[in-house]
């Protein structure tokens, strides 16, 4: 079974959007990119937490 691990954020609002960007900027994040529209308005990213988690259940992740 796989699971996704993304966490995907449509601006909902701009505290969500400051959240994101300090996690990313804090190095919390495996990887992360904004997409779509001029200003890049969709954030997704996976958390080097999330991926421990899976690894402590003795799972795998794939990232593609």
């Amino acid at each position: 079974m796989l699971l996704p691990l993304c966490h995907a954020l449509l601006p909902f609002s701009p505290t969500q959007v400051s959240a994101f960007r300090e996690e990313a900027a804090a190095g919390k994040l495996l990887e992360h990119a904004a997409v779509g529209g001029a200003a890049g308005s969709h954030l997704y990213g996976t958390s080097f937490a999330t991926v421990r988690e899976v690894a402590a259940t003795g799972k795998l992740c794939l990232m593609s």
